[in-house]
């Protein structure tokens, strides 16, 4: 039988330092020298569905490089403000946005990316404050680390469906988007992916998803319900700071250290019937929590696993345990 557990979150004292800026590594790209010449358009408003208009550009537009599979675009050193990537270089197709090629360009405000491509990559939209719109391909396979990364004015409301993972920090701070359908398919949600994102106030989530890791939704103010698909084995530190209502599937059997710490706006949780662990700190200053029925086959309740739940009753069997007495509950290592 799989085991699914909860792991550990920190504080959010701790959160908002953790997310600023996401906490990105600096990656370097490999050079390249070598140019080519690419096409810009010039889009007529901000849906999908409405016209684009080309105009040619000089050859000088982006910087790429040759991989086995096709072209990767290593760095756009344009001046157009919107900004359609070729599908083709040099007959080849281009299947990579590389990492940083579109690094701190906060004058660009829209991007078209090709159906040929199946992956952006490291930080390579990062700090493109002024981008609004993001044309993405079906045949989007992956989303890199920090790729859209403080692109805080990006209007986005759901991802290709051939999307399978989401990469740390992937849409930090990006402050514009207000809701989001995630692909059926998808596998993976990293670390930060959607943190500070704080106009974000539904996600649906696929029930393929096997993995969110910590701090995915933390600063989305306005997410009042989220339900963790069935297929979840982890659920990383601090996953959520501001939800009301939470829905855990059955499988899971441990609730890790500090898992849902600081989860101030909480007020309901269904609790599986598979859950045998709540460890140390797991719903500390949860002060949002009224009610909580304990599962028959909950056998270890760590210290402090309610600390400052002042309002909270809990059920366990006939016995009732309020704020006061909630101490005898915990049974420690």
């Amino acid at each position: 039988m799989n085991v699914k557990k909860l792991f550990a979150c920190l504080p959010a004292a701790i959160v908002a330092i953790t997310l600023f800026g996401c906490g990105k590594a600096e990656e370097v790209p490999q050079e390249t020298t070598t140019v080519s010449q690419t096409e810009i358009v010039s889009d007529s408003g901000d849906t999908e569905t409405e016209a684009v208009t080309e105009a040619e550009l000089s050859a000088d537009d982006f910087e790429y490089k040759e991989t086995e599979n096709g072209i990767e675009i290593q760095k756009y050193i344009g001046s157009g403000a919107e900004v359609k990537i070729p599908g083709e270089i040099d007959g080849k197709p281009v299947v990579k946005i590389g990492g940083w090629a579109f690094r701190f360009r906060e004058d660009i405000v829209s991007v078209q990316i090709p159906d040929s491509v199946t992956e952006i990559g490291f930080s390579a939209f990062d700090g493109c404050t002024c981008l609004e719109n993001a044309y993405l391909p079906e045949s989007l396979v992956k989303i890199e680390d920090y790729a859209f990364d403080m692109c805080s004015s990006l209007r986005l409301d759901e991802l290709p469906d051939n999307v399978k993972e989401i990469g740390k920090g992937a849409f930090c701070f990006c402050r514009g988007i207000e809701k989001m359908r995630l692909p059926n398919g998808l596998e993976r949600i990293g670390e930060s992916a959607f943190g500070e994102c704080s106009a974000l106030d539904f996600i649906a989530i696929p029930d393929t998803v096997a993995e969110i890791g910590g701090h995915a939704f933390a600063g989305c103010k306005n997410i009042k319900e989220i339900t963790i698909p069935e297929r979840v084995t982890v659920i990383g530190e601090a996953v959520l700071a501001n939800c009301i209502e939470l829905v855990l599937p059955e499988g899971v059997t441990e609730i890790g250290f500090c898992a849902f710490n600081f989860c101030m706006a909480l007020k309901e949780i269904n609790l599986p019937q598979s859950l045998e662990t709540i460890d140390e700190s797991a719903f500390n200053c949860c002060y949002g929590l009224t009610q909580l029925i304990l599962p028959d086959g909950v056998n270890h309740i760590g210290e402090n696993a309610f600390s400052e739940c002042k309002n909270i009753c809990i059920v366990r069997g006939g016995d009732t345990y309020t704020y006061e007495n909630i101490e005898s509950l915990y049974n420690g290592e």
